[in-house]
């Protein structure tokens, strides 16, 4: 389904600062099943962000996103501060 509407999805969520859609699909790869520890899970995220915040583009993946295909740089970084504001938000953090 990603790789038919995908591209203009894309376009739609990257154009401007709006916040991510409340309950939008999660693509099956990304899903977590079974036990987490959420302070480990935190501690990853923050060295993620950290090494991004070090790094720059660099330390952007250069895989494809399962449901928008590829990515530059920016559209990561963008990206990836939208999903992390979008959880924040959910938490009420």
């Amino acid at each position: 389904m990603g790789r038919i509407i995908g591209g203009f999805v894309k376009s739609m969520v990257l154009r401007d600062d709006s916040p991510l859609r409340r309950n939008a699909p999660t693509a099956k790869e990304l899903v977590i099943t079974g036990e987490s520890a959420l302070d480990l899970e935190r501690q990853r995220l923050l060295g993620l962000m950290e090494r991004f915040a070090m790094e720059g583009p660099r330390a952007c993946s250069t895989h494809p996103h399962p449901f928008f295909g590829k990515l530059s740089a920016s559209e990561w970084a963008i990206l990836m501060y939208k999903h992390t504001d979008h959880h924040l938000r959910q938490f009420g953090v």
